[in-house]
């Protein structure tokens, strides 16, 4: 069963901002090309696996980052910048 999602960061994208238009009484929409400058993000698990993907992806679109792991912060931190 496809939902139309090419990969597992847009998926989890889209469902993030499912989840907060749902919350906020209002649609909320992101497209690939769409810019996060100004806006500030908490990702948790960020240096391995889906939680660094999605912090590379929202640091690779201009967002601010709060990056929460148990190790390699330094790591991902440096990659991040990089962008």
């Amino acid at each position: 069963m496809s939902l139309g999602h090419d990969n597992p960061i847009t998926a989890t994208l889209s469902g993030l901002f499912d989840r907060a238009s749902k919350q906020s009484g209002r649609e909320v929409s992101l497209a690939s090309e769409d810019r996060l400058d100004g806006c500030t993000v908490l990702v948790t698990g960020a240096n391995r696996g889906l939680g660094k993907a999605v912090a590379i992806e929202l640091g690779r679109r201009g967002a601010r980052l709060l990056l929460a792991c148990r190790s390699g912060l330094r790591d991902i931190a440096r990659e991040v910048q990089l962008l």
